[in-house]
């Protein structure tokens, strides 16, 4: 049909948009498929976009209104250890009175910074892609900084998505630090989760962050982690820090993602340190293979992979501000909106206008130079009143995780990686496990595990995560399924099931670190439903589980 696109269909179509394209050896430049862009809303959407040190011709300017010349920009990363840049923040923070952290980013290494350049002006070379702290390259034993190595990569980019994870897995296993090494050991207690967990994570060295990880809960824990309590640790801290209570991360406009608060600044000291804690631990999710329980908005994961971003990314994260940008550009008479270019912010409960150039406040919007309004507006939502935060959040993760390892996703394929799958499928669950005990024999045909089963396809979505949240530690499992369950030292763990007496134990019995459970021989499905019930009506943190 040749009805217009819906916007997951437009979301769809944007995936496939840009590709890398080799220039000359030695260098690609991004390329934007301009057959694409035929349909849907986006090419109504025309904003000349300039490089940053070209905005002054802006003004006034009349807009291209080729798709070629849509607006599409990209995070360019670079170190900076210019003490300049360092004084100037420290001078900052004496300002807003934080106190100077050693384990800041700005102190431990080169801090990451962001420029903003025209997505077809940035020239993507080996050196751009593989000057990330500890680069390992595809053999130890080569070079990655060459072309060869560059046009390896771009090709990586081009697989299907099972085939660019199991290349991400090898790079993770040639990146990982042996167990003989040692390991990272947190002591961490449930009532002071978060401060605990910053304070300790945060005093790794940035040379030993690839050591696994052991987690020991010191209120109630006892045994030695295998994988539950770490992936528990993962769950219940990702929640804690992302808690929009908290000041650090927001809900973007449509409430189903995360991005950095603006105002975060405002509501926490240490807001910097926080969000390269936030990367760090984003990181080690990764290394570990532990799926994330909070999603990130769209054009944060676009600026992760360094790739383009251009109005239409804010379509699934702020519609309201997408459709009134678009609508903006469209409609004529303009000075009858009385706008300037300022922006209002919630800033601790009031109000503010953000100028969005030195004297955007008393400059009116007219027709003549909406499109300079427009483009400014852009670049505010997605970088200008987060950056701070935004260069911390990236300087931890790419300590963990070097940039060019997550390179070759899209965003839809990052967020995957980062989340896992987004529901429990049963089938793929019962499929992946093994039984012992009364169940050995008879397997998925006993009746009792078939009751277990029956009871869990029942169950609302929410409470299925919730139940596997109790079963391995995880609300989520990995991109590839229950196939796929590891423990914490990075072998797979198929799920078990093994039976018990009622009298040792009445409700089903967890144990997290092997992705066992224990499962009562029930006397009818009646009665294994409302033992599952009740439990699932507890709190299951930490409840039934070694």
């Amino acid at each position: 049909g040749g009805g217009p696109l819906t916007a997951r269909q437009r979301q769809a179509r944007r995936r496939l948009l840009w590709a890398r394209q080799k220039i000359a050896d030695g260098e690609y430049r991004w390329h934007r498929n301009n057959k694409l862009m035929r349909r849907g809303s986006e090419e109504r959407v025309s904003i000349d976009w300039k490089a940053p040190n070209q905005h002054h011709q802006l003004a006034g300017e009349t807009p291209q209104t080729s798709p070629s010349n849509s607006p599409a920009f990209v995070c360019e990363f670079f170190g900076s250890d210019d003490e300049s840049e360092e004084s100037e923040q420290d001078e900052e923070k004496a300002k807003q009175k934080i106190p100077k952290d050693d384990n800041s980013s700005t102190s431990s290494s080169r801090a990451l910074r962001i420029r903003w350049v025209a997505a077809e002006e940035l020239a993507l070379t080996p050196s751009y892609y593989f000057n990330a702290p500890r680069p390992i390259c595809f053999n130890q034993d080569e070079d990655c900084n060459t072309d060869q190595g560059l046009d390896e990569l771009v090709a990586v980019g081009r697989l299907a998505f099972w085939e660019k994870h199991l290349w991400f897995l090898d790079r993770l296993q040639e990146l990982q630090a042996p167990w003989s090494e040692g390991y990272l050991h947190l002591e961490v207690a449930r009532g002071n989760l978060l401060e605990d967990s910053f304070t300790q994570f945060s005093a790794v060295d940035p040379d030993e962050v690839h050591l696994w990880l052991k987690v020991e809960f010191l209120d109630d824990e006892h045994g030695i982690d295998a994988g539950g309590l770490e992936r528990e640790w993962f769950s219940l801290l990702f929640r804690a820090l992302f808690d929009p209570a908290r000041g650090l991360w927001a809900l973007d406009a449509a409430g189903g993602a995360y991005a950095p608060s603006p105002a975060a600044p405002h509501a926490h000291a240490l807001h910097r340190e926080y969000f390269r804690f936030s990367g760090r631990l984003m990181g080690k999710a990764l290394m570990q293979h532990v799926p994330v329980p909070v999603r990130l908005a769209a054009p944060v994961l676009q600026q992760i992979l360094g790739a383009p971003l251009s109005l239409g990314d804010l379509e699934a994260s702020d519609p309201a501000l997408f459709r009134s940008l678009d609508y903006l550009r469209r409609r004529p008479g303009t000075e009858e909106l009385h706008l300037t270019f300022s922006v209002p912010e919630e800033r601790l409960g009031r109000t503010v206008e953000v100028e969005l150039e030195p004297g955007g406040c008393q400059r009116a919007v007219t027709d003549a130079n909406k499109h300079r309004y427009l483009e400014l507006r852009l670049r505010h939502a997605v970088l200008g009143s987060v950056e701070p935060q935004l260069e911390a959040f990236l300087g931890g993760l790419f300590e963990v995780v070097p940039y060019w390892f997550l390179s070759v996703f899209d965003a839809a394929e990052l967020e995957l990686l980062l989340c896992g799958l987004p529901d429990v499928d049963v089938d793929d669950w019962a499929a992946h496990t093994r039984y012992h005990g009364a169940y050995a024999r008879r397997g998925a045909r006993h009746p009792v595990v078939r009751w277990f089963w029956a009871c869990l396809r029942a169950l609302a979505p929410a409470e299925r995560a919730r139940l596997l949240q109790f079963c391995t530690g995880s609300a989520r499992v990995s991109a590839h399924g229950f196939k796929t369950l590891h423990s914490s030292d990075g072998t797979y763990r198929e799920f078990n099931i093994t039976s018990i007496s009622k009298e040792e134990c009445p409700f089903p019995r967890a144990h997290t670190c092997f992705n066992k459970l224990d499962l009562p021989i029930y006397e009818s499905k009646k009665e294994l439903n409302e033992y599952l019930t009740l439990l699932l009506q507890s709190d299951i943190t930490g409840f039934s589980m070694d």
